[in-house]
């Protein structure tokens, strides 16, 4: 009934003619109607939650992690185009209200489970980045390369936030300022960057003000001075 394209509202009575039963039988395995749509509501998500937990473990790659979320929800509605009237709340107008909230509750997680896919995707793509950067600083060095960050610590971070308040600090200075340490790196994890990225073993330091430093030696060779041509020796006349 619901795969009909009908906007009539589904009733307890129709659908009992429809399965060519009693409404009575119906009410026998169901409390109420909303107890009915509870049970496809629930359906819906075993059935998405089920494979969305599959892709995620199955799949390293957040941007692929997302495609293949996005592809099993269409192909889900392709599939079942009843509970598309379900999900979209069409098929829940005039029934109670905790339906359609626990529909809505339903794509806060599916949302949230995509964005923390587009989160990895986002996290591996900076680190991508990150790793260019230190090659082509370690391509052009003459002689050291320095690198200069921020020391990720939940001890700076309150740092931050206490002192933006005294300070005046417009609340989106504050919250890029919290952020930004919690972007940094620890002492291990950059030098593991460092020699991921280039295959040089770097010599990373903790410095005041919850900074950290890596520093190695560039592997351009010298440039060798000039020579003088050898004199020619005197000859006689």
């Amino acid at each position: 009934m619901l795969e009909q394209p009908k906007w009539e509202r589904i009733t307890t009575a129709a659908l009992a003619e429809k399965l060519d039963v009693s409404e009575a039988a119906l009410y026998r395995h169901f409390a109420s109607k909303a107890q009915m749509y509870e049970g496809l509501i629930e359906f819906i998500e075993s059935s998405v939650f089920t494979l969305a937990n599959r892709i995620t473990e199955d799949e390293s790659d957040g941007m692929r992690q997302a495609d293949k979320l996005l592809e099993m929800l269409l192909a889900f509605a392709e599939k079942n185009p009843g509970m598309v009237r379900v999900m979209t709340g069409d098929a829940l107008v005039g029934e109670h209200e905790r339906l359609q909230a626990r529909m809505n509750q339903f794509f806060d997680r599916f949302e949230a489970t995509l964005k923390q896919s587009l989160r990895v995707a986002a996290e591996g793509d900076a680190a991508g980045r990150a790793a260019l950067l230190l090659r082509e600083m370690h391509r052009v060095a003459a002689r050291v390369v320095i690198v200069a960050d921020l020391r990720r610590s939940w001890t700076a971070a309150a740092g931050i936030w206490t002192a933006s308040f005294a300070l005046g600090f417009h609340p989106v200075s504050r919250h890029d300022g919290v952020l930004s340490v919690f972007r940094g790196y620890r002492g291990a994890e950059l030098a593991e960057l460092v020699e991921r990225s280039v295959g040089v073993v770097p010599i990373v330091r903790d410095r005041p003000g919850f900074r950290l430093t890596a520093c190695w030696p560039a592997t351009q060779p010298a440039t060798q001075p000039a020579t003088q041509p050898a004199a020619r020796p005197a000859t006689t006349p």
